[in-house]
């Protein structure tokens, strides 16, 4: 989401500075972040199929929960240095 959100800032800046839109639409700053992010969710699907949980109480959705809430103030603070890049960048 990060990523798309700076790609659009891009296209607008330019637009709004030049009166075109950058070469190829900034193809390459999509490029740039979808790709290390599928390897990354690859390589968590390859890595979950050789994991196994401990023997006894495991639950799954405890574990999706805790999962989410740990992933979530990261995630918060890469989409608030997208948007203070692109307030900073008008």
């Amino acid at each position: 989401m990060s990523v798309c959100w700076l790609w659009v800032a891009q296209v607008q800046m330019n637009i709004s500075r030049y009166g075109a839109p950058p070469a190829n639409y900034a193809v390459g700053t999509l490029l740039e972040g979808v790709f290390p992010a599928a390897l990354v969710e690859l390589m968590a699907a390859w890595l979950a199929r050789w994991m196994v949980t401990a023997p006894g109480w495991a639950d799954p959705r405890r574990e999706w929960h805790h999962a989410f809430w740990w992933t979530l103030v990261p995630n918060i603070l890469l989409l608030g240095t997208a948007y203070l890049m692109t307030v900073e960048g008008q």
